[in-house]
């Protein structure tokens, strides 16, 4: 994940925004924001070509005029299946900034990437907690609790096989081996998911996915301090 240089995207109506970030050969998801806020596809911005359609959510602009997304609890964001989604039992990022209204009702998706049978899904639960869930219905949860009406940077990643949740780049490591799990077989990617029962409020921008890269603790620092200041924190 390369975090040096910085490069100069239009993040919707022609806010021009500094942003370090550059994706590597491993990142398969970046949507770094919209050209055009009124569209119904979010740009994928990594090269891979993982447009993700949207469905009821709409375009808003922080403080700081980022473009994100406003999830409202019946919205989403699918992204087609695609063979270079397919993390296997590879290391893998899944980070985002996220902004919660409330998550008192329910158990909140981020990001799901799963099937019937195989899935990781990055939430957050009606305790204010992230999680990290994964195939057979086991999670584990980052201890601090969210702050409402504050943007977070969250981050799930696989490492070396092992689990580890950033909330504002603070490390939980709970020393558990997850390197036999395998969601080679998912088939949806999908962002602020309203299936299976769940739902999202909250706002969300700046997704990454990376796959075959587990982002060290240096790293996730590093990608928290460069982007802070889009989110006024």
């Amino acid at each position: 994940m390369p975090i040096s240089g910085t490069r100069h995207l239009s993040i919707g109506g022609g806010v021009a925004r500094a942003i370090k970030f550059q994706p590597d050969a491993n990142c398969v998801l970046w949507t770094p924001g919209q050209d055009d806020p009124q569209s119904a596809v979010i740009r994928d911005r990594s090269g891979q070509g993982n447009d993700g359609a949207i469905t009821g959510c709409l375009w808003v602009r922080t403080s700081k005029g980022t473009w994100v997304q406003n999830f409202d609890g019946d919205d989403e964001v699918n992204v087609a299946n695609d063979a270079s989604l397919m993390m296997g039992t590879q290391d893998f990022t899944y980070k985002m900034w996220v902004n919660f209204v409330s998550y008192a009702n329910a158990h909140q998706f981020l990001l799901a990437h799963r099937s019937t049978a195989d899935w990781f899904t990055f939430d957050v639960l009606n305790t204010g907690k992230l999680s990290l869930e994964y195939t057979g219905g086991a999670h584990f949860e980052h201890p601090t609790v969210i702050t409402t009406n504050v943007w977070h940077h969250a981050i799930a990643t696989r490492r070396g096989g092992f689990a580890y949740l950033y909330l504002d780049a603070v490390e939980h490591d709970p020393t558990l081996d997850l390197s036999a799990v395998n969601a080679l077989n998912a088939t949806i990617l999908r962002i602020g998911g309203t299936s299976w029962g769940w739902s999202c409020i909250c706002r969300i921008g700046l997704t990454v996915y990376d796959v075959g890269r587990g982002w060290t603790a240096t790293e996730v620092a590093g990608n928290y301090n460069q982007e802070r200041h889009l989110f006024g924190v």
